[in-house]
């Protein structure tokens, strides 16, 4: 079952690589989809884990939800600037 999934993550990481660059977007709203359907898959992966309370490093699982969530927010800030970039150039 490990195996499976592993294979799913990379189909749907070649997938998204190969999305990205068919279409360049300088807007940045494949760059958020991409980070939305990594942090629904990684809720995903949680959910059918069936992780025991008792060894999960919740530390490490905290951060890396803390570090998506900071490149998420990073993502947007970058947009809105691109925006207001293009909107003083025209």
């Amino acid at each position: 079952a490990f195996e499976e999934r592993v294979r799913a993550l990379k189909a749907s990481t070649d997938q998204a690589r190969a999305i990205v660059e068919a279409s360049p977007d300088d807007d940045g709203a494949m760059n958020e989809a991409l980070m939305r359907l990594t942090q629904q898959m990684t809720f995903d992966l949680l959910m059918q884990l069936n992780v025991d309370p008792e060894t999960i490093e919740f530390p490490k699982l905290v951060r890396a939800i803390s570090d998506m969530n900071r490149s998420s927010v990073a993502l947007k800030k970058y947009r809105d600037e691109m925006r207001e970039k293009v909107a003083a150039a025209a």
